[in-house]
């Protein structure tokens, strides 16, 4: 409204300069002068016009000039409010990291404090591990003394001790030592309340103190079942490996499950002492004869005459989820850890979740599991073609439970129900 008041007044005071020139125009045309005088001043006039035109045209362009320049004003104005605005913000974040920075410094300090309490605790533990090898290497050292006590007045040699415990069987003896109390373990799986916590049940000492299975006649009995452990390099036809159930005689012909491969028993090891004979329970070293094929751990020797071991590459299993952190669906894939076998293997269905307080089905072919539940699932191993010795917990429980690893932890226990195929 105003900016139209104020070209209004231009356009009138330019009205009135107009009608001014034309008086004047009129005025020199009524003079009694010469005609040259007269076009003489009316170009003056005409100049004056046009200089007062080009005035108001020069005055009009100056306001607007005037006011794009005051919008302009007006915007820096307001940059330099937004721009104290947001250094008002930059400086409160930055006392909120200086905060931040100085929390995590004391956290820091922290886990330094924290770092060097677990090198003293590694330290203790180490100082208790070279103290409990040094007691079992004494007790072994006196055991072996007591031994050549009693051969002596039997052979013409007594064995010296650096000679056959080496480093590498003293090592062998403590893993098989583990592996027994993780065997020990295992058994004990169904009487764990499922409420605590792994670190709970899972106590070391516990397990130490925990009595072996003892050998049974029936397992004497029970068909040959020579869980192979290692195979020795450069000589290549001795193995180590647990009877697991039977009895292994010098002269029996037997299989190697998977390949089916045909050999006969030539000497038998127990201890180091060769022997006629040896029942299930025993760590034995067995020397091999027409062994063409490779032989890998987790293969077993069965006799020729009775039931060979079975050998499949899809089961049914009842698994107890005890750590892991999400949920796991079919098509989930992990490492089988059964007896000596090692191979990956993949969650195919999920059958049904069971109560572990009373057994009974809480919900058929659920759509995932996860920790703390017990499920029976088919599994299947990952390798095309591939197939593992394996038997059902109830025939024999030594060859028919498994652990499920994933990233350097154990995720599950199980036990075979049936082989599928």
């Amino acid at each position: 409204m105003q900016q139209q008041r104020k070209n209004q007044t231009a356009y009138s005071k330019q009205a009135e300069m107009d009608e001014a020139i034309d008086r004047v125009n009129n005025f020199i045309n009524c003079l009694n002068i010469k005609k040259n005088r007269k076009e003489e001043l009316k170009r003056i006039v005409d100049l004056i016009q046009i200089s007062y035109h080009k005035a108001l045209d020069d005055k009009f362009h100056m306001k607007r000039k005037n006011v794009e320049v005051q919008k302009k004003c007006n915007k820096v104005t307001q940059a330099l409010k937004d721009l104290r605005e947001e250094s008002g913000k930059v400086s409160a974040e930055l006392d909120v990291l200086k905060c931040k920075f100085e929390e995590f410094q004391n956290e820091n300090k922290t886990i330094q404090n924290g770092n060097k309490k677990i090198q003293n605790e590694n330290k203790i533990i180490q100082n208790k591990n070279q103290e409990l090898e040094k007691n079992m290497t004494e007790e072994i050292q006196l055991k072996f003394a007591e031994n050549n006590e009693i051969y002596k007045h039997q052979m013409k040699y007594v064995f010296d001790f650096e000679l056959f415990y080496t480093d590498d069987i003293l090592n062998e003896i403590k893993n098989k030592m583990l592996n027994q109390i993780q065997d020990n373990m295992l058994n004990q799986v169904q009487d764990i309340s499922y409420n605590d916590t792994p670190s709970k049940y899972l106590n070391f000492q516990t397990y130490l103190n925990t009595p072996t299975k003892t050998t049974t006649d029936s397992d004497v009995n029970r068909p040959l079942r020579v869980l192979i452990i290692k195979r020795h390099k450069n000589i290549d036809t001795i193995i180590d490996g647990k009877i697991e159930s039977g009895c292994c005689r010098v002269g029996d012909r037997c299989l190697i499950m998977p390949n089916r491969t045909c050999v006969e028993v030539t000497n038998i090891y127990y201890e180091d002492i060769e022997t006629d004979s040896c029942d299930c329970g025993k760590n034995v070293r067995l020397k091999l004869n027409n062994i063409e094929e490779e032989i890998s751990p987790g293969f077993i020797l069965c006799n020729v005459q009775q039931d060979p071991c079975r050998v499949g590459r899809v089961f049914d299993a009842q698994v107890t989820i005890i750590e892991h952190q999400s949920i796991i669906c079919p098509g989930y894939s992990a490492v089988l850890h059964i007896h000596a076998a090692i191979t990956k293997v993949q969650l195919k269905q999920i059958i049904r979740l069971i109560d572990h307080e009373t057994g009974n089905t809480i919900q058929e072919h659920p759509t995932f599991i996860k920790q703390g539940q017990i499920v029976i699932a088919r599994f299947e191993l990952l390798q095309s073609g591939e197939a593992i010795c394996m038997e059902t917990f109830k025939d024999y429980p030594q060859l028919g439970r498994f652990t499920l690893r994933n990233a350097s932890q154990t995720v599950a226990l199980g036990n075979v129900l049936e082989i599928i195929e």
